[in-house]
């Protein structure tokens, strides 16, 4: 028996190198066993270059699995992972794979993120529409991540806001009360961690409706913009200069009051 796995293809890349507008393309199965669940991964490089070797963590349920593809990926290709776990929904509906991609890109290490809804059960229907602001970072940003329920009725909404290793959100993990109307709004904080400025990263948010006996994921991403990292040399110019000139002015003082000291 397997469960039905849905691809969730997001707006935008989750991390970009410059090739292509998703990078990697995800599919794949759920497989039930006895005491758990098999998880298929299917990997499709659609850039125009090849991908270095490829290391990636799959979560579910909150339990982490890791597999490699030594060889990498060329355009084009495609390779599958299978990961195990020992644990089986507690409900029926649809849960996030969430994962992790790492891989070389010439020199620079690329960290990126991806999510595999998985119809565990039953096909629910999402409780939320997602949105996710874009954001512009020189060392720090903010982004809104605005919840609207889908079904005119208020719910309790657990979000998980995930980026790549080089980047790192502030308090990732809320809850949330959504109206039945209007909007909820709820504010994340990003730091930078040492991501390359060159590769263009991103945010993936998920949101969980916890009440009803059904489990229901909407998942958003939103692109976060690097920007090049500013010289120190040209904010100090003027600063340097003037600290120059009053260390001169001193000196110039002191040597005139040691020559007017020896004439008398």
């Amino acid at each position: 028996m397997f469960f039905l796995a849905v691809c969730m293809i997001s707006r935008a890349p989750l991390a970009w190198t410059g090739e292509a507008d998703d990078p990697i393309a995800i599919s794949g199965r759920a497989w039930r066993r006895d005491n758990g669940l098999d998880v298929d991964v299917k990997l499709r490089n659609a850039c125009r270059t090849a991908l270095g070797p490829l290391s990636v963590e799959a979560e579910l349920f909150g339990q982490v699995r890791r597999g490699r593809i030594k060889e990498g990926l060329a355009p084009g290709r495609e390779n599958a992972l299978r990961f195990r776990y020992s644990r089986a929904p507690s409900r029926p509906g649809i849960y996030p794979l969430v994962l992790l991609f790492e891989h070389a890109h010439g020199a620079v290490r690329i960290s990126r993120r991806g999510c595999l809804l998985l119809s565990l059960g039953k096909n629910a229907d999402p409780a939320f529409r997602v949105f996710v602001d874009d954001m512009d970072m020189q060392w720090q940003a903010q982004t809104t991540v605005r919840l609207t329920s889908l079904d005119g009725r208020p719910h309790r909404a657990a979000l998980r806001a995930l980026s790549g290793r080089g980047l790192r959100v502030v308090d990732a993990e809320r809850l949330v009360n959504v109206p039945a109307e209007e909007s909820a709004r709820v504010v994340f904080r990003v730091l930078f961690a040492g991501a390359p400025r060159s590769a263009r990263q991103g945010l993936l948010v998920l949101a969980s409706a916890k009440d009803g006996d059904v489990e229901r994921t909407s998942v958003a991403s939103s692109v976060v913009r690097l920007k090049d990292e500013r010289p120190w040399l040209p904010w100090l110019r003027w600063p340097l200069a003037v600290i120059g000139f009053v260390l001169l002015a001193f000196v110039v003082v002191i040597e005139l009051g040691l020559v007017g000291g020896g004439a008398c």
